[in-house]
């Protein structure tokens, strides 16, 4: 594989024209607005900000010119419009700004980002014909940036041009302008790409962070953290279709807009829950599908009376209230211990240390046929459960309800299953936990399964091509737009011990599979991954 850089002309060409319903368009970092309420925006509460005011007058002479902020340019014939040019910016959020154009007559505005082709800018609301408002995403914090307006007179006439320059506050704790970037001779997808990013082992933060394709970061939300273990990681990032992001993190369940301010919080104690972990996801309904746990007493024959915790799923509403739940002791067996099966995880609600039975990492959920698919990486199971009635449906997986076909191995500690379209089974495979191989051969891929229902048959027509590596735990494999495999190689240790994260793309039809790559800086780790065609704060169109 050959790598190369990715200049910006070829970033122009594959950033997609992600704009607010209103129209603005994001290829190239400008946007058009006629002042009107078209588009939303989320409400924030703004801390500090700093304001820049610049007063420009069109020139009217019978030769254009062009100028600084505070003379302007227009092109000749008719009044010039006078355009006062105002930037707030926010020390919470110091990669999103606003800006409002003042006109002394209606008119509409093309504004781009002078140097950053990269930023996106769109048609804010609240706004009218002679008050033109933008929300401009993806600014680089702590430095200098340039707007530059042109605004043309309702119904024609000279076009008043401007910039005006303002400072971004400074980046927030753990922030990372990009990431190590290795590509091919073929272009990756036109997606932004949005993780969590989360310290390793410990740190004082946890967050998000959404990257362009040529790995620059255009968006990124960090909360301080004193928490240690699973629960100060980030996890189940999701854009939801209004702009807003939602995730799980501290047991609890947290909806946030751009600028990090909190619209939800719903912890998992007061929902009558110990635990909310690993997974959460919207409904069509309006509700929440995510993963929590239940704690038992288990009689072992080795062990004798041992607490136990296996994994609890359950439905609840916007407002925490639980309307479903399918619990794994009712349905499966807790005798069955496999590799890890003895990790202790502490029940928060009394402190007491349980044996780790199930440790479910990913669920899905398929309205048409009312089925729930689980992820159980302590058990190396795939399950399907019919949600209506709770019946387990099959297990997939060693010593579960398939046989493999010949010359296969089966997943084993795995994560993130997605159904692909073809009805084949699209799984991140760890691949440690094998009780049948030497645990330093073990090789982390990503691999799809077929499966045959009628007569409980597993095969595997396809897995990834990359050299020998280990990821001992999370990771993602998503197929995306256009076709291509996103995978994150969550959490790959050095020979010193230290931890950096990988972000691949894959090309099923090309050789090596791997066409782009991204990796976070030492002892940075990502648990998922989603692609996206607009940043957060952006709605769907």
């Amino acid at each position: 594989m050959t790598f190369r850089c990715l200049p910006w002309g070829l970033v122009l060409t594959l950033m997609p024209g992600c704009a607010d319903d209103s129209g603005g368009s994001g290829d190239g970092g400008s946007s058009s607005s006629t002042g009107a309420d078209t588009s939303t925006t989320a409400s924030t509460t703004v801390s500090t900000t700093q304001t820049t005011t610049v007063s420009t007058t069109a020139d009217t002479s019978d030769t254009a010119s062009s100028s600084s902020a505070d003379s302007g340019s227009s092109s000749t014939g008719g009044e010039p419009i006078e355009v006062t040019a105002e930037v707030q910016t926010f020390d919470e959020q110091p990669m999103v700004a606003d800006l409002e154009l003042t006109l002394s007559a209606p008119g509409t505005a093309e504004v781009t980002h002078a140097s950053d082709a990269g930023v996106v800018i769109s048609p804010a609301d609240g706004g009218d014909d002679t008050h033109l408002r933008f929300r401009v995403r993806g600014l680089a914090p702590d430095l200098g940036h340039t707007l530059h307006y042109d605004v043309t007179p309702t119904g024609g006439g000279p076009v008043s041009s401007g910039d005006v320059d303002f400072d971004t506050p400074a980046a927030l704790p753990g922030f990372v302008a990009g990431f190590e970037l290795e590509t091919s001779d073929v272009d990756p997808a036109p997606l932004y790409r949005l993780f969590d990013y989360n310290p390793f082992p410990i740190g004082d933060f946890a967050g998000a962070i959404e990257v362009d394709p040529a790995g620059i970061t255009r968006w990124y939300m960090s909360t301080p953290t004193n928490l240690a273990g699973p629960p100060a990681v980030w996890v189940a990032v999701r854009l939801r279709d209004d702009g807003t992001f939602l995730y799980v993190n501290g047991d609890a369940f947290w909806i946030r807009d751009e600028m990090g301010t909190v619209l939800t919080e719903l912890h998992a104690a007061d929902m009558g829950l110990h635990t909310l972990h690993h997974d959460v996801l919207e409904l069509p309904n309006g509700n929440f599908l995510a993963l929590s746990q239940s704690f038992r007493d288990v009689d072992y024959v080795d062990l004798g009376t041992q607490y136990t915790v296996g994994d609890l799923i359950v439905e609840f509403t916007p407002d925490g209230d639980v309307v479903w739940s399918w619990d794994c002791f009712d349905h499966l067996d807790p005798l069955r211990r496999r590799e890890n099966g003895e990790d202790l995880i502490v029940d928060p609600l009394n402190g007491e240390n349980a044996l780790d039975w199930t440790h479910a990492n990913a669920i899905l959920y398929d309205e048409a046929t009312d089925v729930v698919t689980l992820s159980m990486r302590h058990q190396d199971w795939i399950i399907s459960i019919d949600r209506a009635s709770g019946d387990v449906l099959w297990r997939l997986g060693d010593e579960g309800d398939f046989t493999l076909a010949d010359g296969q191995r089966w997943f084993f500690h795995q994560h993130a299953p997605q159904w692909q379209d073809d009805g084949t089974l699209l799984v991140y495979d760890n691949g440690n936990g094998n009780p049948y191989i030497d645990p330093l051969t073990v090789h982390t891929r990503a691999v799809r399964f077929s499966l045959d229902t009628d007569n409980m048959v597993a095969d595997v027509p396809w897995q990834d091509d990359e050299p020998f590596f280990q990821v001992l735990f999370a990771g993602d494999a998503d197929r995306i737009d256009g076709g291509h495999i996103l995978v994150t190689d969550a959490a790959m240790f050095g020979p010193m011990g230290q931890v950096t994260a990988r972000i691949r793309e894959l090309d099923e039809s090309h050789s090596p599979t791997r066409i782009w790559s991204i990796t976070t800086p030492t002892n940075r780790w990502a648990y998922r991954t989603t692609a996206q065609t607009r940043l957060v704060g952006m709605p769907a169109r």
